[in-house]
């Protein structure tokens, strides 16, 4: 099956691994596995049609690992992905379909002891792979910023440095380049859609978003051209549609749920250009404060009233949507004038005049940035 495959080629599962179950009147399934049938047992108790189950692939599977060595029930991520689905995430002991219905049947994910990670909804498996992916990200984000966390202020942090250095040993290597995209300015949709498609399979290339996460839009002759909800940014034909910059239109009900923010970029500013992408290190390095007793940390992502910035970035708090707290009302000013804005616990954002150069390029740029900044941090606190 499709989803099994792109789980593995995007390096979050093992070969061979992934499990997709679908149920109708029976539940098929993309292979046999000795699994299948206390999975299918735990199907039956559970108010879901879609399950998706995969041995996460390294680093994933040295960080799932730890992490069921560290907590005992539950593991609660605090980035912006495990705030829209999770919460938190329970941990089954055993492979056993009473215990895996028990802790899914109030949450979409959980963590198998000793095995992988397994989601579910209630129709689609294309939910329950983008849940999957979600957790992988997730974890990676929580393991580096706990890690970071504890150097300050642990004698014996609960990550021991060799666990650190194993889960560093798989990172890919730094992204090196400088990439020319489709020129621009476009003046017609039969170009502008050609090169949202270059830009958005250049961003899952190189592993600065998961293919389902993310969106980019493009506006034209006050239409805002924009990849759908839950669209692979690698796979968008067909996936873009057109929305008015103001105004209501039946296209804004498939849009992607960040519209609220380009439209309030494109009304604000003069650019035209816009990509949302989720790369690691800038979501880590954002979680990374070292200010204590301002206000609930719990509050962080919706209204920090500082202004922070990494490097040169503007760093602004804010949740999806349009509403009081929403990143549509903090990112345009902090991006007037710069070309990037990092969201806490979420993602990027970056900008261009005309085409999607300038906004590809500054992505890698921040990114790198971030990921150096980070380790230096480190070192730092080894010191």
């Amino acid at each position: 099956m499709r989803l099994a495959r792109t789980a593995v080629r995007r390096g979050l599962a093992e070969p061979d691994t992934p499990l997709v179950g679908m149920r109708n009147n029976t539940t098929v399934w993309n292979r046999n596995d000795s699994r299948i049938p206390e999975l299918e047992k735990a199907l039956s108790l559970l108010a879901v049609n879609s399950l998706f189950f995969g041995i996460p692939k390294e680093p994933y599977r040295t960080i799932v690992n730890t992490f069921t060595e560290l907590y005992e029930n539950t593991i609660n991520p605090t980035d912006w992905e495990s705030r829209v689905y999770f919460h938190d995430i329970p941990i089954v002991p055993h492979f056993s379909a009473v215990r895996i219905a028990g802790a899914l049947t109030k949450h979409k994910a959980a963590l198998i002891a000793g095995e992988g990670i397994i989601t579910v909804d209630t129709v689609d498996p294309e939910k329950a792979y983008v849940y999957y992916s979600s957790v992988c990200f997730a974890f990676f984000v929580k393991f580096f910023v706990d890690y970071l966390s504890e150097l300050r202020t642990s004698i014996r942090p609960s990550i021991p440095p060799h666990i650190f250095e194993r889960v560093c040993s798989f990172l890919p290597p730094e992204i090196s380049g400088q990439w020319v995209l489709e020129q621009g300015p476009f003046s017609e949709p039969e170009t502008v859609y050609p090169a949202i498609k270059e830009v958005g399979k250049l961003t899952v290339d190189n592993g600065l978003v998961d293919s389902v996460q993310g969106n980019i839009s493009y506006v034209l002759d006050k239409m805002i051209h924009i990849t759908r909800s839950g669209a692979p940014l690698d796979k968008l034909d067909g996936c873009i549609v057109a929305c008015p910059v103001e105004g209501s239109s039946p296209a804004i009900a498939c849009a992607s749920s960040e519209l609220p923010v380009h439209r309030a970029i494109v009304q604000n500013t003069h650019y035209r250009a816009i990509l949302h992408s989720h790369p690691k290190f800038p979501v880590i390095l954002s979680m990374d404060c070292n200010r204590h007793g301002c206000h609930p940390s719990d509050t962080c992502y919706t209204g920090c009233p500082y202004k922070r910035y990494i490097g040169t970035t503007p760093v602004v708090s804010g949740e999806g949507g349009a509403g009081e707290h929403s990143i549509s009302k903090t990112v345009p000013p902090a991006i007037t004038g710069q070309s990037g804005v990092i969201i806490y616990g979420h993602g990027l954002i970056t900008v261009g005049e005309d085409d999607f150069t300038l906004p590809f390029n500054k992505l890698v740029e921040i990114e790198n940035f971030c990921r150096n900044e980070y380790f230096r941090k480190v070192a730092r606190a080894y010191e």
